[in-house]
């Protein structure tokens, strides 16, 4: 739990949220780095890693980048980015309805 916190004051990053489901095998980490611009503008990204550790850690780098991004074209925006773990198990589509689920009932977290 401290390296997670660490990771939020090295890259200045506002929150983060995890999301599980054990049926699905989901293991999401989403990352909003900025949103003193607007909301956060982010992408997914779905990969192997080797623990939750590195899966925060970059998801957290990764909304990073996207606060600079947004900055550079001029945009009205933040970083934002989440990170699915991708085990051999996991059910994509169960997860990811799940997550789009969780991302419309918790809108109010921007």
């Amino acid at each position: 739990m401290e390296r997670l916190l660490e990771l939020l004051e090295e890259h200045a990053a506002e929150r983060l949220l995890t999301f599980t489901d054990a049926a699905s095998g989901l293991r999401a980490f989403l990352a909003i780095h900025d949103t003193t611009l607007g909301p956060a503008c982010g992408g997914i990204r779905t990969a192997a890693y080797p623990d939750a550790l590195s899966a925060a850690a970059d998801a957290v780098a990764l909304a990073r980048t996207m606060t600079l991004k947004c900055a550079i074209a001029g945009l009205d925006a933040g970083g934002g980015k989440l990170v699915v773990m991708a085990p051999g198990a996991l059910d994509r589509s169960r997860a990811f309805s799940i997550l789009g689920t969780v991302s419309r009932s918790s809108a109010a977290l921007s």
